[in-house]
């Protein structure tokens, strides 16, 4: 049988992992090992902890009965380390033991050998194991093998971002603040160093061909249907009974998007000038998905078919 994926992403990598530590005692054994100890057994996982000091892109927390210890595992495909990323493994782990969340922990970084032989942050991880390392333990699991080779070859490729710092934080604090204010909207997180042009965020829908783009740099919130620009009057007479007077049907590039203005935000500054400003496009975002619940969406997929 022949696995064919267009891109693997870091998260697809994380969801393995944790699929792994649920179903998979070896898992949790092979990690234990590195670490010197046994007969610990998870008790709970976690993905993408997040608070002030950054993110943990993997928590599992385990027990033997009498104490209880974490391992903190951090993921890398090709992406560039952010600065103290180690570090702050640290700063998040002590707290968790201040919280009384468990009583030790111990820091991981998993990514393919050639990014661990490379990257000067990753050599900081005490504890590491590569992607051919979990190729090896996976062996018979096939999809899992594909996703973690296919991994290790877009490593291989040398994609590469040019990271500016000040868009990287936003970023993080635009999930931060989404997550913590408004947990329902499912914004499609991408982990890892941002370019200086990077400010469209990305909500999902359940309709994979409908998104929620966020064009804070020029102050729109559009709710997308792809590929539909040749299809806008068709379009129109599906949605125009169901459009407030503040928006608008946009052709845009080969889409056609319902439109709300929004404030312009930019990504470069501090996140913290913008929390009025992100109220207000949260619940446009929110005023776009009650609107596409209102939508034939049967009809409307037609129109793409």
């Amino acid at each position: 049988m022949n696995i064919n994926m267009e891109k693997v992403f870091e998260r697809d990598i994380d969801l393995l992992m944790i699929n792994k530590f649920v179903n998979e005692n070896k898992t949790c054994h092979y990690f234990s090992s590195k670490i010197g100890i046994e007969n610990y057994l998870v008790e709970s996982l976690q993905h993408s902890l997040m608070d002030e000091n950054g993110e943990s892109d993997i928590t599992v927390i385990l027990n033997n009965g009498s104490k209880k210890i974490a391992f903190l595992i951090e993921d890398k495909i090709d992406a560039i380390a952010m600065p103290n990323q180690r570090g702050r493994y640290d700063i998040r782990g002590n707290k968790g033991i201040k919280n009384k969340e468990y009583e030790e922990y111990f820091v991981f970084i998993i990514a393919p050998k050639e990014y661990l032989d490379s990257n000067e942050e990753a050599k900081k991880y005490e504890n590491q194991i590569s992607y051919e390392e979990l190729v090896s333990l996976f062996e018979e699991d096939l999809y899992a093998k594909t996703l973690l080779e296919q991994a290790i070859e877009e490593k291989k490729k040398g994609y590469i971002i040019i990271e500016n710092q000040n868009v990287t934080l936003f970023w993080d604090n635009y999930y931060h603040y989404i997550n913590i204010n408004y947990p329902s909207l499912n914004i499609n997180k991408v982990d890892g160093p941002r370019g200086s042009r990077a400010s469209w965020p990305i909500f999902n829908t359940p309709i994979k061909k409908i998104k929620i783009r966020h064009k804070s740099d020029r102050g729109y919130m559009d709710l997308e249907f792809a590929g539909l620009a040749n299809k806008y009057y068709e379009l129109y007479d599906l949605v125009k009974d169901y459009l407030d007077e503040d928006m608008t049907l946009e052709i845009t590039n080969k889409s056609v998007s319902i439109r709300l203005l929004v404030p312009v935000m930019d990504f470069t500054q501090e996140f913290t000038n913008y929390i009025s400003e992100m109220e207000i496009c949260m619940n446009s975002v929110i005023r776009l998905e009650k609107l596409l619940k209102k939508l034939n969406l049967k009809e409307i997929e037609k129109l793409g078919s």
